[in-house]
């Protein structure tokens, strides 16, 4: 091609990188529900398998799910800061069901936390470190999470 076509074409963006459109579906991905459904920047993670702890956005209430047939519904969304190659970071809300009496009747409450992703294997992020800070002391917390392989299943949970 003529040198001038190729500034006029670069200057009304019509040589985009290929991957720039589906930049996404390169990026790494994470577990976002156990047993297997991983995606790119998800809105909420459920870190474990029973559905007592989710990862998610805040909320204006603390309590059960007010529509049970949309499960996790009530919570917001992680709100995703960085999303690279090698890591993301993002803000949200860790809910705990306190399993009282039990946890099908349990009530959530909320811990403001930091995400971190990282340490990509075959394009999913296998650790994810949450940050927060204690509401009764003020002491930070630290929680290491490590993907791993349901033995026995084609499943993944965070442990």
């Amino acid at each position: 091609m003529p040198r001038r076509f190729l500034a006029a074409a670069a200057a009304c963006g019509l040589l985009a990188a290929p991957a720039a459109a589906g930049a996404t579906s390169t990026l790494p991905r994470l577990l976002a529900v156990d047993y297997g459904r991983f995606s790119v920047r998800p809105s909420q993670i459920v870190a474990s398998g029973d559905g007592s702890r989710i990862i998610a956005g805040s909320a204006a209430w603390i309590g059960r799910n007010p529509d049970p047939k949309q499960p996790g519904s009530q919570f917001g969304r992680i709100a995703w800061t960085t999303w690279t190659a090698s890591k993301a970071d993002g803000i949200g809300v860790v809910w705990t069901d306190n399993c009282e009496p039990d946890c099908a009747v349990g009530t959530y409450y909320p811990l403001p936390v930091k995400l971190l992703a990282t340490h990509v294997r075959n394009g999913v992020y296998t650790q994810l470190v949450l940050t927060s800070l204690i509401p009764v002391d003020g002491r930070k917390s630290t929680v290491r999470l490590t993907l791993t392989h349901l033995t026995g299943t084609p499943g993944y949970t965070w442990e």
